[in-house]
């Protein structure tokens, strides 16, 4: 096992990362759907925000929903791209 040199894995072992490709997985990996991961944790925080003052049980509800799920998908991706887990991609449209 080798650690990566610069990024955001450095110092830290990494099986298989010592291959170019394995690192180039690495790096994809969290970058799937990150934009819907922080829309989901933006909107979530502001509606833990608003709900926790005003007690609307909906609001905290489906805030926590949201954090819980952006957060829960950046820790699987993370761990799926350190643990080197292939994704199946779907098939193409022709």
């Amino acid at each position: 096992m080798t650690a990566p040199s610069a990024g955001p894995l450095a110092g830290i072992l990494v099986a298989d990362c010592g291959t170019v490709l394995a690192r180039a997985r690495q790096r994809r990996m969290p970058g799937r759907v990150a934009t819907a991961r922080l829309l989901g944790l933006n909107l979530g925080t502001a509606l833990l925000a608003v709900g926790l003052p005003a007690n609307l049980p909906g609001a905290l509800l489906v805030g926590a929903l949201l954090v819980g799920a952006s957060v829960g998908n950046s820790l699987d991706l993370a761990a799926a791209a350190l643990l080197g887990v292939r994704q199946v991609t779907a098939p193409t449209r022709g």
